[in-house]
């Protein structure tokens, strides 16, 4: 996706932050999700910035809960 966004806008993405909350669908976009008004959801916020630190795109999705899923893995090192 940040490359589609460098192509539009032929800025750099140095840095995508990332919110997840959990959300009930609005009665605005069900339909379009096709699942009912006020089921579960996962919203997800990313804000992409350039070198300077400035925000120039945002993107908002709505996932219906049984339609993602995150999912990662943490190693440790030695220390």
């Amino acid at each position: 996706m940040s490359s589609l966004i460098e192509e539009r806008y032929g800025r750099r993405v140095v840095q995508i932050s990332q919110e997840i909350r959990a959300v009930t669908v609005a009665h605005a976009v069900a339909s379009t999700l096709q699942v009912a008004p006020g089921s579960a959801a996962l919203k997800i916020i990313r804000w992409y910035r350039d070198a300077a630190n400035r925000t120039f795109e945002v993107s908002v999705s709505v996932h219906p809960a049984d339609r993602f899923a995150v999912s990662m893995q943490l190693r440790l090192t030695d220390r």
